[in-house]
């Protein structure tokens, strides 16, 4: 099973509604989410509200998902497939395992 430590961030700006992303990428089959606190994940995913992503990256030496409002890895993303791309990165990462 894939662990993914999930970050957010405090919210202060948010462009995109993060609690609506993170229900909607639940479920996703062989994927287990974590606190990113738990140091104990194979996957980092940090979700920013806004594209300044000011968040402090916890030190993590593997693969991490960045959500920085409409952008996901440095990559545009329009609201309406935010969430369609997340689950389809972490599901391509889950297959990997």
């Amino acid at each position: 099973m894939l662990k993914v430590g999930v970050k957010f961030c405090g919210s202060c700006n948010p462009y995109i509604d993060m609690g609506y992303i993170y229900k909607n990428i639940q479920g996703i089959l062989g994927v287990q989410y974590v606190s990113w606190e738990s140091k104990n994940y194979d996957v980092l995913l940090i979700i920013s509200g806004c594209p300044k992503n000011c968040i402090t990256k916890p030190d993590f030496k593997g693969p991490a998902i960045i959500v920085a409002g409409n952008f996901i890895d440095m990559v545009p993303v329009s609201d309406e497939k935010l969430v369609e791309v997340l689950r389809e990165k972490i599901e391509r990462l889950s297959l990997m395992r």
